[in-house]
């Protein structure tokens, strides 16, 4: 039992983890508060929550990633070969992500539903078979 005890200290001492930290900030050089940053092959990640648009992904073992940047309204960018060395550190990211066209193949018709009226709200009455079914649900 003390052997396991101090095996597992020994490898708590010896399994070291680093951290990605970052910036994201649009072509304006300005934070993007809800941007996130992910390892791919891991899928830590962290999102940006400060108006500098600085992220910390902590955890992280030592080897090479790829982090990927992303937001709504952003085209997302890729980061290849992002090193998390022994000691636990990694070179800043610094992404600059560009506005996104965001593009819709065009109108789509529909139809509102009556309102309530509000002086039938007592009242009663009979639903045909057709007009059940062209309820919402049924």
């Amino acid at each position: 039992m003390k052997l396991l005890l101090c095996l597992l200290m020994v490898s708590a001492v010896f399994a070291r983890t680093g951290k990605i930290a970052g910036t994201v900030v649009d072509e304006n050089g300005e934070g993007i508060i809800g941007a996130a940053a992910m390892i791919v092959e891991t899928k830590q990640g962290a999102s940006v929550r400060n108006p500098d648009g600085s992220f910390v992904i902590l955890g992280v073992a030592p080897g090479l990633y790829t982090l990927r940047v992303l937001s709504i309204g952003y085209k997302p960018q890729t980061f290849v070969a992002v090193q998390v060395n022994d000691d636990g550190t990694a070179d800043d990211i610094y992404a600059v992500l560009e506005f996104a066209k965001i593009e819709t193949s065009g109108c789509f018709p529909f139809r509102l539903r009556e309102h309530v009226r509000l002086d039938e709200c007592n009242r009663v009455r009979r639903l045909t078979r057709n007009e059940l079914q062209r309820l919402p649900g049924w």
